[in-house]
């Protein structure tokens, strides 16, 4: 499950999702700064990520670019955190007692730099 966000003017610091066909600001100069959120039942690392963006033309043909410098999408923070492991199972005898935790969800969060602005656009996430 993947969920843009942004803060938008107003909303005293809470980041809000975007939804499909929201119209966002964008200070020209200064830019925008996304989060996204990715829920997932797996580890990945930010090598196993790849974040695109999105421009359409006049025509409405999408072009994807990925992330980087020159792109308009810069990728500023990349963190990992289990959210939720699955029960943890215990077995005890007299002498000993184990404990092992196996399974759960983890949290991906990205911060994005939006310097681009666009017409239409789309942020895709390939893994």
């Amino acid at each position: 499950h993947v969920t843009l966000m942004h803060k938008p003017r107003g909303s005293k610091g809470l980041w809000l999702a975007i939804n499909s066909g929201d119209h966002i600001r964008v200070t020209k100069g200064k830019g925008k700064r996304l989060k996204m959120d990715i829920r997932t039942t797996f580890e990945i690392t930010s090598q196993e990520i790849n974040i695109f963006l999105g421009l359409a033309d006049a025509t409405g043909a999408c072009q994807l670019i990925p992330s980087g410098q020159n792109s308009g999408l810069l990728v500023e923070k990349f963190l990992v955190t289990p959210s939720s492991p699955s029960p943890t199972t215990s077995s005890s005898s007299s002498s000993s007692s184990t404990s092992s935790t196996t399974g759960g969800t983890y949290c991906v969060e990205v911060l994005l730099k939006l310097s681009r602005l666009s017409r239409l656009m789309c942020v895709c996430v390939k893994t």
